[in-house]
């Protein structure tokens, strides 16, 4: 059985198709820059309109043609294994988990336009002034057209093997209302997106569902080989929609599911999603079970963890110093969060509120702005001048790495909330935050930090929780740099 909605064929379809377009980039690039007067005449152009001189040897004493085809495996590896990077950190390789959309012109033009820029970056950080500028950038112009073509082709390639001979095809079941589900259905009937096919379906007539209904969902699953839950039902509650999310995270298979209830995910969070008919239409894998993503997950965390310490100790120091300079207290605040299954840790922040400030807790309770769940208050009037510049650069979350390096937390995941907003969840499902390390960083916050309300952060972190990848983390990461720098949502 396929588990997260992945399909290895798929992927290495398209792994194939992005090795091939880098190699017949790189030589269409030869080609076109010493072979066609055309190409010679257009990057003289270029490099007397960019003032770059034109050189006619290698420092091997070599033409640039014969080194280029010389070194072509080293060269090729390089680019190849950027691309790669870079189109994973892009959801480029997102397979079944995404159906109605598959890579676009312009998704492959972004990524190579970054990849690019990668590679003027570290010419210009290492004085690289050996290779041309201009052969790069032919290479990656010529990348762009030729993943759309190799992609494309990958596709209808592996449609006619389904067609023709069965394999990577991906039997699901569908379950929802008489409004919603015919139409998705047919949908899927046609189009067997990414080679998913129906094998039952199954009405649900009413708002709510019971253990009878589940189990009888359970049973038909069984019954007929699916490997996927399709959820149409956009009438049913949140609470509805987490137990089949529980449900299916038990048998390990994925479930899809078109519903209003997840606004946040499909049109607010900023990354990659399914819609149909105007409904996001969001996918969730059960959770992850390889013990050798979590070892590479905690083995990245430590690493950057302790890189990003060395680097930040003489700005965490300064900061330290100006905390205690600016009120009385320690620099450093110690409180206890809830992490994973619901365990107690000592977290570290730098202190930002006066050093009484906890004491006063009761007294502004009044005046939170985050409904139920979670407290917070844009002018807090516990929080010191000082303390809310470090807040709005959250400059105050440093220590955590701390943290991180501990095991206590993770890079990315939920983050960790005191006892009091935990003794406020309003929904049962709300505790499934918890099922997964605490993160120095989340999903939320890189859409709307303190800006979104407990529900959506919760719906977000579960989002997290069933779908993480690397390449979600990296990209969460990527977006967490930006959203610090401009300082959007935090106070």
């Amino acid at each position: 059985m396929q588990r997260r909605g992945r399909s290895p064929i798929i992927l290495c379809a398209n792994l194939i198709a992005d090795v091939m377009s880098v190699i017949a980039a790189y030589y269409s690039a030869i080609g076109f820059r010493f072979h066609s007067r055309f190409g010679d005449r257009m990057v003289e152009f270029l490099n007397w309109a960019l003032r770059v001189p034109r050189f006619e040897t290698a420092d091997e004493g070599m033409s640039f043609e014969v080194f280029y085809l010389v070194s072509a495996p080293r060269i090729i590896a390089l680019v190849t294994i950027s691309l790669l990077l870079i189109y994973l950190g892009m959801d480029l390789y997102a397979g079944r988990r995404l159906l109605t959309r598959g890579f676009r012109v312009g998704e492959i033009a972004r990524a190579n336009f970054f990849a690019l820029l990668f590679f003027f970056v570290y010419f210009y950080l290492s004085r690289n002034q050996f290779h041309p500028r201009s052969m790069f950038a032919l290479i990656v112009a010529f990348n762009t057209a030729y993943t759309v073509f190799f992609r494309t082709l990958a596709e209808r390639i592996l449609h006619r093997l389904r067609v023709h001979t069965g394999i990577d095809r991906c039997p699901a079941l569908i379950s929802g209302d008489a409004k919603s589900m015919p139409p998705l259905a047919d949908w899927i009937d046609a189009v067997n997106p990414h080679g998913v096919y129906l094998v039952k379906r199954v009405g649900l007539k009413k708002q709510t569902v019971n253990d009878t209904d589940l189990a009888d969902i359970r049973h038909q699953i069984a019954e007929h080989r699916a490997e996927m839950l399709i959820l149409a039902a956009p009438r049913l509650s949140i609470e509805s929609l987490m137990r089949f999310m529980t449900m299916t995270d038990t048998i390990g298979i994925p479930l899809k599911i078109l519903s209003p209830e997840l606004h946040v995910l499909g049109f607010q969070n900023g990354l990659r999603a399914d819609r149909l008919f105007g409904i996001p239409f969001i996918h969730f894998a059960p959770t992850p079970v390889s013990r050798s993503y979590y070892a590479l997950k905690r083995a990245y965390s430590f690493l950057l963890s302790a890189a990003a310490l060395l680097l930040l100790a003489p700005l965490m120091l300064i900061i330290a110093l100006a905390i205690r300079c600016n009120s009385k207290g320690p620099a450093l605040f110690i409180q206890e969060r809830i992490g994973m299954n619901r365990k107690r840790f000592r977290m570290y922040k730098f202190r930002t509120m006066y050093h009484d400030a906890e004491k006063h807790q009761p007294q502004v309770e009044t005046f939170n702005e985050s409904g139920q769940g979670l407290f917070k208050i844009r002018r807090d009037p516990r929080v010191t001048t000082f303390g809310r510049f470090l807040r709005r650069f959250s400059l105050d979350e440093l220590p955590q790495l701390i943290n991180v390096l501990r095991g206590d937390m993770t890079l990315v995941g939920p983050r960790p909330l005191p006892r009091r907003d935990l003794e406020h969840y309003f929904e049962a499902w709300h505790y499934n935050r918890h099922n997964g390390l605490p993160g120095l960083t989340c999903l939320w916050q890189v859409v709307g930090r303190s800006d979104l309300d407990f529900h959506s952060m919760c719906l977000l972190d579960i989002f997290y929780l069933r779908n993480q990848t690397l390449g979600l983390d990296f990209r969460i990461l990527t977006r967490t740099v930006s959203a610090v720098l401009f300082a959007r949502g935090a106070y």
